[in-house]
Parts: structure tokens; sequence; C-alpha cells
């Protein structure tokens, strides 16, 4: 992170998912200036007043002790009318933009005139495409409950489901087995019963960070794990693959974004996609951001700024 001169203009971005609320604040070179986090805020799985509660956690310590306001803020965090009248309380002289998960996702591969599709993978999932002329569409999305297969609370339940049956003997055990019992406090298998009983009442996001350890015991060649981030990319690929068909033939080309933790599995999820995908759509372009959803929040805050015509 920089530090930047007290006359150099700041641009905030914050991004709300189901694991957590993050907050950015660039200059005006696009260097990273601070940053910080608070619990999650989506709608699906959190009241009103939690998402209010992830969103100061986020925005205020990322703006406190910045040496001037920043100029822009875009918030693309759920519960958008009481997130702006936080913004504006907290943030008075800040001119504020609001944006969902599609927009965001494009500023963050460096796109600002929209036109492809965006895959959302975080703790759940969603797949948005859009044409230059305005058509857009939105599939998936729809909670852990009813949907949001692909994403890292899909992922870790496989993940523990499979831990489980190694544990009680319905299947051959392997080194998930021994990361569940580790990553959720339990010791040995006498006690699988009551570490499993345990994992049932925690909160979605707390389950959804055992998506890392499916992945790093994917990485380490564990067949069981390796199944799992297969799975998952082939469900990710169909599911695009569907979303792209509602707007682009096969034979167009047009960006594919990946946005979301559940693309840091590695190599392995993202060739698989990649190959699954190119089998319907041989001229897409499929883009991994080199930066967060949070900096691309940010960017997309300077964009718009400078595009109202505010550069002077």
């Amino acid at each position: 992170m920089s530090s930047p001169d007290t006359t150099e203009r700041l641009f905030l971005g914050i991004d709300g998912g189901g694991t957590k609320t993050a907050a950015v604040v660039i200059d005006d070179r696009g260097h990273v200036v601070s940053q910080a986090s608070g619990g999650p805020s989506n709608t699906f799985h959190n009241p009103p007043e939690r998402i209010l509660e992830s969103l100061k956690q986020a925005i205020d310590g990322a703006v406190d002790g910045l040496p001037a306001p920043a100029c822009a803020a875009l918030c693309g965090a759920g519960n958008f009318g009481e997130s702006r009248s936080y913004i504006d309380m907290r943030l008075p002289q800040t001119r504020i933009y609001l944006a969902g998960e599609r927009q965001i996702g494009f500023a963050s591969a460096g796109i600002f005139e929209e036109h492809g599709l965006v895959v959302v993978a975080g703790t759940g999932s969603s797949f948005q495409v859009v044409r230059r002329t305005g058509e857009e569409r939105f599939v998936g999305g729809w909670g852990s409950l009813l949907g949001d297969e692909g994403g890292a609370y899909d992922m870790a339940m496989r993940g523990i489901k499979l831990a489980l049956r190694g544990i009680d003997g319905r299947r051959a055990r392997t080194s998930l087995s021994d990361r569940l019992l580790r990553f959720f406090g339990g010791q040995s298998d006498s006690i699988a019963f009551v570490c499993a009983t345990d994992i049932a009442k925690r909160p979605r996001e707390e389950i959804a960070a055992f998506a890392r350890e499916v992945s790093e015991a994917a990485g380490e060649g564990e067949p069981g794990a390796l199944g799992i981030v297969h799975d998952i990319a082939q469900s990710l690929a169909e599911d695009a693959a569907f979303a792209a068909g509602q707007l682009f033939s096969g034979e167009e080309a047009f960006p594919v974004i990946l946005s979301g933790g559940v693309f840091n599995a590695g190599a392995a999820l993202i060739d698989v996609f990649c190959r699954l995908f190119r089998t319907q759509f041989p001229n897409a372009t499929i883009l991994r951001p080199e930066i967060s959803p949070a900096q691309g929040a940010a960017e997309l805050a300077r964009y718009l700024f400078h595009t109202e015509g505010h550069s002077s």
C-alpha cells in the first residue's frame, strides 16, 4: 500500500459477499492506499442489521486515518438503500455510485464498457451476461439452500461429506478426514459425531472456508479432492455456457471474467473450466482478474468520476 499525497484524489470501492465485505481505497494512479473488511453482506443469509454492521466495519476500517475524504465511492454490497444512507452520513463530501457484481467483475478485469459474461464464484455462484445493446441475462444466485452450485459453500460441503464418509468407513479414508477434524476443532474419530453436529450449527461463511482445505488437498493430489474440484469446474462451466448461450452464438468472440475466490483453487479447476467452456464457445477470451473485486469497485468509482467530467 502507498502513502498518498494529501492533495491527491482518493476512491473507495466496497464489495459485499457471502463471507466478507471488503473495502479498498485507491489513489488516482490506481495504487492501493488502504483496505479493510467486515462480516458477510449476502442478502439471502443475513438480516439488514448485520449487513449494515459489516458495511460499517469495512468502510470505517478503510477510511479512518486517510488524509482526505474519498472523491467517489462505489458500493457493491447488499441493501443498497441502507448502505447508501450510511455512506452519505459517513462520507458526506463523497460522490456515491451503486453497482452489482457484474459491473464490478468487468471493472476488475479492466473492462468498463460491459459486453460478455461474468462468472461469480465466491461463497455462492451466479452467471451474468450482457451485450453492448443492453440485453442482459442472470442465471443462478439462488442461495446455498436452493442453488449456488460451484461456489465455495458447495465445494466445502462436498469435501465435508467425503471426509465424514471416510471417518465412518463408507469409503477409503483420505487426508480430507484429518483436515476436517483439525479445521473444525476435532481431535479424534471418537468425537467425529460431536464435530459434525457442531459443523451443522456454524454460520455459512465458516463452513465455506473449508473449501480452501479441499483446494489444498487437491493440490497435493488427493484423489477425492481432485474429483470435487473437477466436479465444481464442470458445474461452473455448464452453467456459464448456458448463460452465455442466452445472448451469444457459439462462434462469437467475447470476454468471460472469472471472479471470486473459488477460482483460487488452482490451475486444475481453471483448466477444466476453460476446456469445457470452449467446446461451445471456442473464440471466447477467458480472463482471471489480477485485482480483487473491492479494488475493481474502486477502479470503477474512479472511472465513473472522471467520465462525468470531474478530471480538473
